[in-house]
């Protein structure tokens, strides 16, 4: 019988990513050093069967986003292939710009810049990855 002892949670994906063995080492040690996970475990046997890193976030306000960092990710989203397919030709408002950081370190991670498609209740969400200047996702939401 297995049991998951820790949990480190970093930013928002859809699937879980590779550690490096230093990142895998951290995660254990920090895990091992919680006294809660200490008295758990005093007297039995163990084995770190498998670490995975899941990324969590939480959404910034929008006035916590910089102007250059908000025209950036309005840019950035505007440019890309997957979102002038969905709005080209279309009236549409940049209606909210949300920093995404990391939940355990506060580090800002994403953007996500929401497109709402005038007289309907679609909006667009485009993930910005700042760092790397790109679209990592778009997904749709309702606007009512």
């Amino acid at each position: 019988m297995g049991m998951m002892i820790g949990g480190l949670f970093q930013e928002k994906t859809d699937r879980q990513l590779e550690l490096t063995g230093e990142e895998r080492a951290e995660a254990i040690k920090i895990t091992f050093d919680d006294g809660r996970v200490k008295e758990m475990l005093k007297g039995k046997e163990y084995k770190v069967m498998r670490v995975k890193e899941y990324r969590f976030v939480k959404p910034m306000m929008p006035e916590e986003v910089s102007e250059e960092d908000e025209e950036e990710a309005i840019k950035t989203a505007l440019s890309n292939e997957s979102v002038i397919a969905k709005i080209e030709g279309l009236e549409y408002e940049i209606v909210d710009v949300f920093a995404l950081e990391k939940i355990m370190t506060e580090e800002r991670v994403e953007t996500d810049v929401y497109i709402h498609v005038n007289g309907t209740t679609t909006c667009y969400i485009a993930r910005v990855n700042l760092r790397g200047g790109e679209v990592i996702g778009v997904t749709e939401a309702y606007r009512g």
